[in-house]
């Protein structure tokens, strides 16, 4: 596998998420997978929104939540300018797509952000 791939923070919850073993299975198959080809993308956002859900809503404790985003900022951490934020909110204004997956979209075309976006 060679593409790189954006985490949502979706996925990255699931993988935490024990009342949804089909998809805590999958994200952590992801997660693993992308990790060992080095081929996966967060932002610090992701890894911002991550911390906080897992923390406040599975009750993850916080010293083993900071860990995982340590492991989870071996994958690319990218950090999105302005520039990507407007682009996003013209695709989004101007074609009436969801603004977060405009937002991946943006990052495809800015740079910031290559290949497929795990979005679950």
């Amino acid at each position: 596998m060679s593409a790189r791939s954006f985490f949502d923070t979706n996925v990255l919850v699931y993988a935490d998420d024990k009342a949804a073993p089909a998809k805590q299975k999958r994200a952590v198959d992801l997660v693993a997978e992308y990790r060992r080809a080095r081929t996966g993308v967060v932002s610090l956002q992701v890894l911002q929104e991550y911390l906080v859900t897992v923390t406040r809503k599975l009750g993850v404790d916080p010293s083993i939540a900071r860990r995982k985003v340590e492991l989870l900022a071996e994958f690319d951490v990218v950090a999105p300018e302005v520039p990507d934020i407007l682009a996003a909110i013209d695709l989004h204004r101007l074609h009436g797509f969801s603004f977060w997956d405009r937002y991946g979209a943006a990052g495809r075309q800015t740079g910031w952000m290559r290949g497929a976006f795990l979005r679950r």
